[in-house]
């Protein structure tokens, strides 16, 4: 009977997770419609709770920054390559609708279009064609002599006086083989190089509008983990990855980098025939090429919108690029790059089509957000392809959309102060190998300073933890429990007085916030002169690993207010069950899961009975990533459910045992 009773309430427990996870992602969608100027923010009820009206028609791809500022393509005054999604500027927009800054590429002879990828270091990646006259593609080997548009990637850097840099730069045309003509460049064994473009693969339209335009590349992601670039082309049915970790001279070249291939294609996937493999072309126009961002389930996939042009039936595809020990991409002599079969698909074999134009992204709680461009709609769909949010745009076409999560720093503005909350600019980050004014008890602390009472030189608040627990602090979802105090002193430091205290801390926007009732609201931080060879800067998400920031002075006095940090930004730690590998599995399974803070957890594995068959882990666990190995070796082949619970909440994870 208590087996019966166990079984029916794992059954229920399971029940009710199936239904918690098909919930959409709590947060905020990010879109704006082709070509036009109004930049929408969207919550869960479809209702707009922000928007932006720019001065220019744009926005193939909007971004969100932590400040709460726009990046954005925009379009140029009269340029001369009209080919689609053309743009020629790249801006910042603040919360408000003000320019911060622009970058202008656009001339008779180059032009920014589709896509842009803020980079974690503050660059812009974009997309831009050049022109090569039908002389120069003769003697590139193209076996036409027509005027072509090939692609290339350039990196923007912000120079703070409203304007940017290129920094960085990639053309697909110093990558080039042609098997057509032995006399012309570029002439080699097209099947024995599958690291170059192929100059005779794809077909261009010429006349007016899109006259040359080649390649078509409509998508880049970057992975900053890889440091690459990925790329999706429209018109040749094939995605492109390439290494950015070359100089420019490197790029234009077959060596160096990470890789020592230079520039060259490091992977490719969709379509065989572009380089002489056999193998069925899997993608027939393809758009939004998308790295799943490390945290995320499915975290180094690539996510991809296969138009299906020619079926008239779209889907979405992720798939896992095959790599090595050394992160080598895998190619077998002569044979395509893998893999065979994506891990997961999303088309509803119906309705489901954009002709062109898509996009796509995964979410934390492993949904992923999809744009069906032509026709406005946006969906968000879980792993099982079940719809759990969706909203169209009458009479629009959306490329692209994103979704950015309630607590995103970008987002304060909508979540105004309650009372009692203390606004602190910036703050200090004091570790254990400083020893100026550190009480032995503690390993680490955080002090946050306020020099606008002219009578008092020093005071501040001090939230600090033990030994043992020195880097538990994480932002924006800071814990924080009985071990943890708040110091407030005046510049007498022998009258200090620790507090328990019931406070939160809230990173928004660059902002820290502490939420202490009665307390004063600090409005300027100061650098005291004391500190001034004490590291500045944070434990991002409670890590534990340092984080430098730089200041910047008003002044040259240290005693001046901080004006500005420049800081490497990262993704909060959410509670759930990562990417289980591999999967499926033959004898043991490494299940990755992540805490935000410490906690009681217990992992489980269930098989579709919902009978128990093992006990991974039970006990209390530090914030961060975590693994368990499980050793199925005397369990049968089947499907097993992984459940990961905190006692407020559960996560599952489907794995497949395969003898």
């Amino acid at each position: 009977m208590n087996d019966l009773k166990t079984t029916g309430s794992i059954v229920f427990l399971l029940l009710l997770f199936t239904l918690a996870y098909s919930e959409p992602y709590d947060g905020y969608t990010l879109f704006n419609a082709v070509q036009s100027r109004t930049t929408n923010l969207l919550n869960l009820d479809n209702e707009t709770v922000h928007r932006w009206n720019n001065n220019r028609g744009g926005g193939y791809g909007v971004y969100l920054t932590e400040e709460g500022h726009l990046i954005r393509p925009a379009q140029g005054d009269n340029p001369q390559l009209r080919g689609g999604a053309w743009s020629g500027l790249i801006q910042e927009i603040d919360w408000d609708g003000d320019l911060v800054w622009e970058f202008e590429y656009n001339s008779a002879t180059y032009l920014t279009h589709h896509d842009i990828e803020p980079m974690p270091n503050g660059n812009v990646l974009a997309i831009a064609w050049e022109v090569k006259s039908a002389a120069e593609s003769r003697q590139a080997g193209r076996s036409q002599s027509i005027i072509m548009w090939p692609d290339h990637v350039i990196e923007v850097e912000p120079d703070g006086e409203g304007g940017a840099d290129i920094v960085w730069e990639w053309h697909v045309w110093d990558h080039l083989i042609q098997d057509y003509d032995r006399d012309r460049d570029n002439y080699g064994v097209v099947e024995d190089h599958p690291e170059l473009v192929d100059v005779n693969i794809g077909t261009i339209r010429q006349g007016p509008g899109g006259a040359g335009d080649w390649l078509h590349i409509n998508g880049i992601s970057y992975n900053p983990d890889l440091d690459q670039i990925v790329i999706s082309s429209h018109n040749v049915d094939e995605i492109f990855v390439i290494d950015h970790s070359t100089t420019t001279e490197e790029a234009a070249s077959h060596e160096g980098g990470n890789s020592d291939m230079g520039g060259d294609i490091l992977y490719r996937w969709g379509n065989p025939s572009n380089y002489g493999a056999d193998g069925d072309r899997v993608l027939d126009v393809v758009h939004n090429s998308w790295w799943i961002p490390a945290g995320l389930p499915g975290e180094g996939h690539i996510l991809m919108f296969n138009n299906g042009e020619g079926a008239r039936q779209s889907e979405v595809i992720e798939i896992v690029p095959p790599m090595d020990d050394e992160g080598n991409y895998v190619i077998e002599e002569g044979e395509a790059f893998g893999p065979e079969e994506p891990v997961w698909t999303y088309s509803d074999g119906r309705d489901f089509y954009s002709n062109h134009l898509g996009g796509n992204q995964r979410l934390p709680n492993g949904n992923t957000l999809i744009s069906e461009s032509t026709s406005g709609h946006l969906l968000e769909v879980d792993e099982d392809g079940e719809i759990v949010w969706e909203h169209t745009v009458n009479r629009a076409q959306i490329a692209r959309s994103l979704r950015y999560a309630e607590d995103y720093p970008g987002l304060y503005r909508l979540n105004p102060l309650d009372e009692g909350e203390v606004v602190i600019n910036e703050f200090l980050v004091i570790n254990d190998t400083t020893q100026a004014d550190q009480d032995d008890e503690f390993d680490g602390w955080i002090e946050l300073y306020n020099n606008s009472d002219e009578e008092i030189s020093l005071w501040g608040f001090h939230l600090s933890n033990d030994a043992d627990n020195s880097t538990r602090w994480t932002f924006p979802d800071t814990s924080i429990d009985a071990n943890d105090y708040l110091i407030v002193w005046t510049d007498d430091d022998s009258e200090q007085e620790g507090l328990h205290a019931d406070f939160e801390l809230d990173l928004r926007g660059g902002g820290l916030y502490l939420m202490a009732p009665d307390e004063t609201v600090l409005e300027e931080i100061g650098f005291p002169d004391q500190f001034a060879d004490i590291s500045f800067g944070r434990y991002p998400n409670g890590s534990g690993e340092f984080r430098q920031m730089t200041p910047t002075f008003a002044e040259e006095n240290l005693d001046s207010i901080i004006t500005s940090v420049s800081y490497e930004p990262t993704s909060p730690i959410h509670f759930g069950l990562l990417e289980s590998y591999p999967n499926p599995f033959n004898s043991t399974a490494t299940i990755t899961y992540q805490l935000p803070k410490m906690s009681q957890v217990t992992l489980n594995v269930y098989d579709l009975n919902g009978k128990l068959v093992t006990i991974l882990f039970d006990g209390v666990q530090s914030l961060g990533s975590h693994q368990a190995v499980w050793d199925a070796s005397d369990v049968p082949s089947g499907v097993y459910l992984v459940t990961m619970s905190n006692g407020l909440s559960v996560q599952t994870d489907k794995v497949i045992l395969l003898r």
